[in-house]
């Protein structure tokens, strides 16, 4: 079950970007958001295939698909937007 509160390191540009992932499910319908210092971006159009999911974030001037499998309480990944593209990880809190 992928809902909860996880901790996750992107890689951005070569650079770590630290954040938080919040997933919730109700009547069988995922939503969220993703929070970094670079502020809040909601999530949507969640998919779910085995251990893995993808999902849409949406920001004020840009849209990032986020390509997750899961293993447990972690998952590991990848998120492209607007054809800039890094991996990411996260553990659930």
């Amino acid at each position: 079950n992928p809902v909860g509160v996880y901790d996750y390191t992107a890689d951005v540009q070569g650079m770590d970007m630290l954040g938080t992932i919040t997933i919730t499910e109700t009547d069988g319908e995922y939503t969220g958001s993703a929070s970094s210092d670079m502020g809040t971006i909601l999530l949507g159009e969640f998919v779910i295939d085995g251990m893995e999911m993808s999902l849409v974030g949406e920001g004020p001037d840009f849209t990032v698909l986020f390509v997750l499998v899961f293993d447990g309480d972690s998952f590991t990944g990848e998120w492209d937007a607007d054809g800039m593209t890094g991996g990411i990880y996260g553990t659930k809190r």
